[in-house]
C-alpha cells in the first residue's frame, strides 16, 4: 500500500488568496505575472523625451536621463532604451 497524506481539516489560511480545493492542501490562487506596469511613468514624460529630442538629435541616452532627473523624474537607461523603440525613435 503506498503512501499518503491524509487531508487535512481545519486549516485556517494565512494569506488571502488562498483557497482549499476540497479536503486536500489549500492552494495559493495565482497572481498576475509579467508584462509591463511602470511605462506609464516614462510615457507620461513622452512630450519631454519629444521637445529634448527636437532641441538636439544627437543627445545620448545618458544625457536624456540626466535632463529628466533634473526635474525629478529618475528612470534606468533600459527604459529609456524600450521609450525609444516603442516609439520607433533611432
Amino acid at each position: 500500500k503506498g503512501f499518503s497524506n491524509p487531508p487535512r481539516e481545519n486549516i485556517t489560511p494565512s494569506n488571502p488568496g488562498t483557497k482549499h480545493i476540497g479536503d486536500h492542501w489549500p492552494v495559493s490562487a495565482a497572481k498576475p505575472r509579467g508584462g509591463d506596469r511602470l511605462s506609464h511613468r516614462i510615457e507620461a514624460q513622452a512630450g519631454r523625451i519629444h521637445a529634448l529630442i527636437a532641441e538636439k538629435d544627437d543627445l545620448t541616452l545618458a544625457e536624456i536621463r540626466a535632463r529628466l532627473a533634473d526635474n525629478g523624474h529618475h528612470f534606468a537607461i533600459g527604459m529609456l532604451w524600450r521609450f525609444f523603440a516603442r516609439h520607433r525613435i533611432t
